[in-house]
């Protein structure tokens, strides 16, 4: 799968068919990388898998130009992210900031980006 940009929710959603994106709950792996040479911005890879007995599923989402990451309980043991939430708030104005992404169930992880991008959507084996 080529990586496919992100340009409202309801793409996304689309994407995803009969799940929604709040079954996507353990966290697989996140990355955070720098995007330029300044190290003045950061990308961020965040895979999540479903906790289903029968056809689980990956979903794999990179983040573009993260501002004001902010996560809190993570490692230890199982992490978990119950209620991500992706809003567009390009009416905002903001400079580079289009989404915010959070955990509304917990808060385990809050930032703004300006882009989105579905890396990889596929069973997990």
């Amino acid at each position: 799968m080529e990586m496919e940009s992100i340009k409202t929710v309801d793409q996304l959603s689309a994407r995803l068919g009969s799940l929604s994106l709040i079954d996507f709950t353990i966290v697989d792996h996140l990355i955070l990388t720098s995007a330029d040479a300044e190290r003045t911005r950061y990308d961020l890879e965040l895979a999540l898998a479903t906790d289903k007995q029968v056809d689980n599923r990956k979903i794999v989402l990179k983040f573009h130009r993260v501002a004001s990451l902010r996560i809190k309980a993570f490692g230890g043991g199982l992490t978990q992210i119950i209620g991500l939430d992706l809003s567009n708030i390009r009416d905002r104005g903001w400079e580079h900031l289009h989404w915010e992404i959070s955990d509304f169930e917990n808060g385990v992880i809050a930032f703004y980006c300006e882009a989105v991008s579905l890396v990889l959507f596929e069973p997990v084996t």
